[in-house]
């Protein structure tokens, strides 16, 4: 999985940032076919709330999926952190 890269993108704004991190791993499979290349969109995804917030268990899941397997890069597009804001993939 070292050729491995992943695009990950934040939700809502009418898919912009959706739209932005797709021009990028598009741009990558056209560029570097050697690469694999995975898309985590938040958009795409089921969203869970609670009082601490929303996450996203299925792409929490998957991206655990492709650290654990050596993935080379992750490229994170939006504006607020998914890490640890108020909506979180991990």
């Amino acid at each position: 999985m070292k050729h491995t890269v992943c695009y990950l993108a934040d939700d809502g704004d009418k898919n912009l940032h959706a739209s932005q991190s797709e021009l990028l791993a598009s741009y990558t499979e056209k560029n570097y076919p050697s690469l694999l290349v995975n898309r985590i969109y938040a958009d795409a995804f089921h969203r869970e709330s609670s009082a601490t917030g929303e996450t996203y268990p299925d792409a929490t899941k998957r991206l655990l999926q492709l650290f654990n397997r050596g993935m080379l890069v992750v490229n994170y597009t939006g504006h607020e952190v998914l890490l640890h804001g108020r909506q979180r993939i991990c």
